[in-house]
């Protein structure tokens, strides 16, 4: 960010959010598993992996757990729908519906990942840094 020069302009806006540490968290988590969803979890933090991190530092997390935060978060990849091949063909060989095996994904690992990484982002998880 700072190559292109907006890195000011972005500190100053994420600055001027009146909002708590926790709804930050919370939307930054959201946010990253939701442009997960159809990218691959590489091409999540490339895409925001920097606006993510700098969102969670201007609210005091510490840059190594905004980080960790951050990767929980775009872990999610195969797991949602509308991507996911994996579960496509394993729906396929056990010639069932993939929305079966969508919803328990998302009930059972994509939602407990949100709640993972906003419990590592709020410091109640911890990670140690040393």
């Amino acid at each position: 960010m700072e190559a292109l020069g907006v890195g000011p302009q972005l500190s100053d806006f994420l600055g001027s959010l009146d909002m708590p540490k926790a709804a930050i968290v919370a939307i930054v988590c959201v946010m990253a598993v939701v442009v997960a969803t159809p990218l691959s979890s590489t091409a999540t933090a490339a895409a925001v992996g920097a606006p993510a991190v700098m969102a969670l530092t201007s609210v005091g997390i510490d840059p190594v757990i905004a980080v960790v935060t951050v990767l929980l978060c775009t872990s999610t990849e195969g797991s949602s729908p509308p991507v996911g091949a994996p579960i496509y063909l394993a729906a396929g060989f056990a010639e069932t519906n993939p929305t079966k095996m969508f919803m328990p994904l998302l009930g059972y690992f994509v939602l407990p990942m949100i709640g993972i990484a906003w419990l590592v982002g709020m410091g109640w998880l911890p990670i140690p840094i040393s």
